[in-house]
């Protein structure tokens, strides 16, 4: 398509999409527009492919409608005096443009073009190139096949269909990545409007260690991602990497990303750009200047997200959530005024709770004036109280009353139980409140079905909050229940994984009666022997790649390990309620070869009142643990509990330990390390103070800020 333009309107191509990518759409268009007006003697091709250039960067800009416009408009109505390969990137990208703009008869083209394109020889997947550099590629000759697809690249160009470009770019972006090239990689990824391929490109960069790619990552996007697709993906990278972004580069990334927020966007498919805006400067909110945070606050608040309900407004709230340990307590009324109004819309509302967490947030920040104006008005007489806001009551210091305890267990215990109902065929089930679904499974057999409802245990959350105000008969009543639903069968472990952590919640309110009953339903659970319901898959049926429909519901190890976790936290307030049977469980969970299963096994040793001396040198293996998670919940029985005595040997094997985690690529563990250094400094022997010194020396020079800020 190129061939057939002059080679001043094909320098003014590439020079107006710079342009775009640098100084954003406005200025490209009217640049556009200029050459439009002023050359009178232009080609009809070439004003064809100036406008093409032009519907292409409102399409990149996710202005998808003001594209189509474009076609309608300025192209279609010279459209047969245009040269055939003209005529086909026109067809192909209106056509594309219009599926994103949902137009109503775009889909019936897209089936057509595909296989005229096919057909007509203008199919960029039969160039020779690219299989040959496919080829060059699987033998890892990776230097030889990067000049190929950058030949195909051109080739696309010269096409002038968008979906091949973008597709060409994917294709380098993962070549570059092949041969660790991470800033161009990430450069080619943006071009693509691939936001999956950011996800790959961040880790390699964070594991790669190495500033330099990270800061000319940057440096491209900070420049050449002004065009909403492009800034997708560029978003995407940024929050990925947002603990590594150096301090230089911090109100500069947080510039760019406000500038990307302020653009406006009703259609659901071209909104995605700023929701992926709002949540990478949320990723690093925490990292800002008191100055910037108030800025940002600003913006939120006057933000159109923010004064109506939409499912984007949570990232908007958790932007603000971040910043409160940074904003001055001058601020604070005045947000929480702003704040409060928005728990009077649904209390289901997808952000309901996030905006309860941003409140009990300025709460802990400011607990004179500011606690009480929430108190009062969040827990007024004259309004009714949520759920979610009668388990928080005492950190606004609001005294909440049951009125009637009794029939308020008895509720709650009912719900439970009716988790799971056996009915007739003909039968209704029983309402259910506090539930977010239901699952039927008839069995025609015997002319009978089983309803399982998914439940929220919100009530019976605020009921254990408030356990206080109950008596030792309700706390039977719920314990029966408890007992009850872990045993059936069919109940979903979704469920059964809410009891358990309601029952962590109580471990310290419960009897030594209550807790044996526990026990008997929890020890199988905990051993290993889950029942998964019948009315759902299987997880494994699930993880089943040639299963193409995913109906999961929770993992057996989550319940293994919780059941066990309950356990532990169940013995911490009788000591020896379990004793021996249940050092038996931990000690077969820790050998197990499901990670999951070792973690929760730790944080039991963790809780329980009584630690053997056996149990210490499976924690310092498990500190070396292949799976990070179950080497920081290692880690946190060392640091925290108190009643372990190092000797020698034992410290010699920690410092390994800790050797091993400064230098690991897994930054929580290098974060978990760096917390602690001072006190393991203060505790350890003369002859490991100045090894543990050199290690404290290595992490101030982490590439991760909150591991450097942690020491």
């Amino acid at each position: 398509m190129l061939n057939y333009l002059k080679s001043d309107t094909r320098i003014f191509l590439v020079n107006c999409r710079m342009v775009a990518m640098q100084e954003g759409l406005e200025v490209a268009v009217e640049k556009i527009n200029k050459r439009l007006t002023q050359q009178n003697d232009m080609s009809l091709t070439d004003q064809a492919v100036i406008d093409l250039l032009q519907a292409e960067l409102f399409y990149t800009n996710a202005q998808s409608c003001d594209s189509v416009n474009i076609f309608d408009t300025k192209l279609m109505p010279i459209f047969k005096k245009l040269p055939d390969e003209v005529q086909m990137a026109i067809l192909y990208n209106k056509n594309t443009a219009s599926l994103t703009a949902m137009a109503s008869d775009a889909h019936l083209d897209f089936y057509y073009l595909q296989d005229y394109r096919k057909f007509s020889g203008l199919d960029p997947w039969k160039s020779s190139n690219l299989l040959t550099a496919h080829n060059l590629a699987e033998e890892g000759r990776h230097y030889e096949a990067l000049p190929k697809y950058w030949t195909h690249l051109l080739f696309t160009f010269n096409q002038g269909i968008w979906d091949s470009q973008a597709n060409a770019y994917a294709i380098i972006s993962k070549e570059f990545m092949s041969l660790n090239w991470l800033p161009k990689s990430a450069h080619y990824a943006i071009m693509s409007h691939n936001t999956k391929s950011a996800d790959i490109i961040y880790e390699r960069l964070i594991n790669s260690g190495n500033i330099n790619f990270i800061e000319q990552t940057l440096d491209f996007v900070l420049t050449k991602a002004q065009l909403l697709r492009h800034a997708s993906v560029a978003c995407k990278i940024i929050e990925g990497i947002c603990d590594e972004i150096p301090n230089a580069y911090i109100d500069r990334t947080t510039d760019y990303l406000l500038r990307i927020c302020s653009n406006k966007r009703k259609d659901v498919f071209e909104i995605h750009p700023i929701s992926n805006a709002w949540k990478a400067i949320k990723s690093i909110a925490h990292r800002l200047s008191s100055q910037k945070a108030c800025e940002v606050l600003d913006v939120v608040t006057n933000h159109e997200w923010f004064n109506s309900f939409n499912t984007n407004r949570r990232h908007l709230i958790e932007t603000v959530d971040n910043l409160i340990d940074i904003l001055p307590k001058n601020k604070l009324m005045a947000l929480s005024k702003k704040m409060v109004p928005l728990l009077e819309e649904k209390k289901s509302d997808i952000d309901y709770t996030h905006v309860v967490n941003l409140l009990l947030h300025i709460a802990f920040k400011d607990g004179g004036k500011v606690k009480k104006y929430l108190s009062r008005q969040l827990y007024s007489k004259d309004k009714p109280l949520s759920s979610v806001l009668g388990r928080v009551a005492k950190h606004f210091d609001a005294k909440i009353k049951i009125d009637n305890p009794q029939k308020s267990v008895e509720i709650v215990s009912q719900n439970i139980v009716l988790q799971v109902q056996r009915l007739k065929e003909e039968e209704e089930p029983q309402k259910v409140f506090d539930t977010y679904g239901t699952i039927t499974k008839v069995d025609n057999n015997i002319k009978e079905k089983i309803i399982v409802q998914m439940s929220s245990n919100s009530s019976l959350q605020m009921l254990t909050a408030n356990i206080n105000l109950l008596k030792s008969a309700h706390k039977d009543m719920l314990v029966n229940a408890f007992v009850r639903m872990i045993r059936e069968p069919d109940n979903l472990l979704s469920n059964k994984v809410g009891i358990i952590n309601v029952i962590i919640e109580l471990a310290d309110k419960l009897t030594k009666k209550q807790k044996q009953k526990l026990f008997i339903v929890l020890k199988p659970l905990a051993s290993g022997l889950v029942v998964e319901s019948s009315v759902v898959m299987s997880h494994d049926e699930a993880s089943n790649p040639l299963n193409t429909v995913k109906m999961n519901d929770t993992k057996p190890e989550v319940i293994c390990g919780g059941a066990l976790y309950a356990l532990a936290c169940l013995e911490r307030s009788h000591p020896n309620i379990y004793g021996v049977n249940l050092n038996k469980l931990i000690k077969k969970a820790l050998i197990n070869k499901n990670p999951t299963i070792r973690e929760h096994a730790y944080w039991a040793i963790m809780e329980i009142p009584n630690m053997d001396d056996e149990f210490l040198i499976d924690v310092l293996f498990g500190t070396r643990d292949s799976n990070c998670e179950t080497a920081i919940a290692a880690y946190n029985i060392i640091l925290r509990r108190k009643d372990i005595n190092l000797t020698a040997i034992y410290w010699y094997r920690l410092f390994l330990s800790l050797h091993e985690a400064v230098y690991s690529e897994d930054k929580k563990l290098r974060l978990l390390v760096a917390s602690n250094l001072n006190n393991l400094i203060d505790k350890s022997p003369k002859e490991y103070k100045g090894k543990i010194e050199e290690l404290r020396e290595t992490l101030k020079s982490d590439i991760c800020y909150s591991v450097r800020s942690a020491l």
